[in-house]
């Protein structure tokens, strides 16, 4: 891995870079995937995919506080695990579908913020993609277009020293796991990307979900398996325009 100039290029700078592209068109909780998707990420590619991030729960502590309610605990933060989207929804009633996740969701948010009742065992999902989860994109990237030179790009709040300002790191896709080797990044990157344009990928700092942009063949390919939460988008390009 080498850092290279920390500057975007044009295609990819306006959607990875923090502060919100303009689009025409109302935002709204029915929309949401398929409207921040023409903010976020470039609408140049055949087809686009999200990845939702996990919620956390701490199992331990549900149980503890179902057990004795009235009595208070120092959590452990170890001690909380993935939770799916289609688990938290089943796990308080709810039916899982892509299409109304995202209200769903902004519905149990909503009802838990109220007089400040989020639940002590159980966390938001955050806006970093887990390394987990981007490997298995990876996999499948190199599978279609070899295991190509790769830009990793990390926005200030992603790294250790504000002061140098945003990151970019290059190196083949094979060697996501020297990124954690960097001593100057916190997490994963904001967005990767390639310098033939073919695909990236986008994590923006103020969303609970990774977009994905590339071939069809990609994109059927990492939705493949049921197992993980990367789903298929269908962007209404006639009704969002920059």
């Amino acid at each position: 891995m080498i850092k290279v100039a920390n500057t975007l290029p044009d295609w990819i700078e306006k959607y990875a870079s923090p502060g919100a592209t303009k689009v025409e068109g109302t935002l709204t909780d029915k929309n949401a995937f398929w409207f921040l998707l023409t903010a976020c990420c470039p609408l140049k590619f055949e087809s686009y995919a999200i990845l939702l991030h996990p919620f956390w729960i701490n199992w331990k502590e549900k149980e503890r506080i179902e057990s004795q309610p009235s009595t208070k605990e120092e959590i452990d933060s170890r001690d909380f695990k993935k939770l799916s989207w289609k688990d938290f929804f089943s796990h308080y009633g709810k039916s899982f579908d892509i299409n109304s996740a995202y209200e769903v969701q902004e519905e149990l948010r909503e009802k838990f913020a109220e007089g400040n009742k989020w639940p002590t065992h159980l966390w938001y999902p955050g806006s970093n993609i887990e390394y987990s989860d981007l490997a298995i994109i990876i996999k499948e990237l190199i599978e279609i277009y070899g295991d190509q030179l790769t830009n990793y790009y990390y926005f200030l709040t992603n790294t250790k020293v504000w002061s140098d300002g945003d990151i970019i790191y290059q190196g083949y896709l094979s060697e996501l796991e020297k990124l954690k080797e960097q001593v100057e990044i916190d997490d994963t990157p904001n967005a990767i990307y390639p310098n033939s344009e073919e695909w990236c990928i986008i994590s923006d700092i103020d969303l609970p979900f990774t977009y994905i942009g590339g071939s069809s063949k990609l994109i059927d390919n990492i939705t493949s398996d049921p197992k993980h939460e990367i789903y298929k988008l269908t962007p209404k390009f006639n009704e969002v325009k920059h």
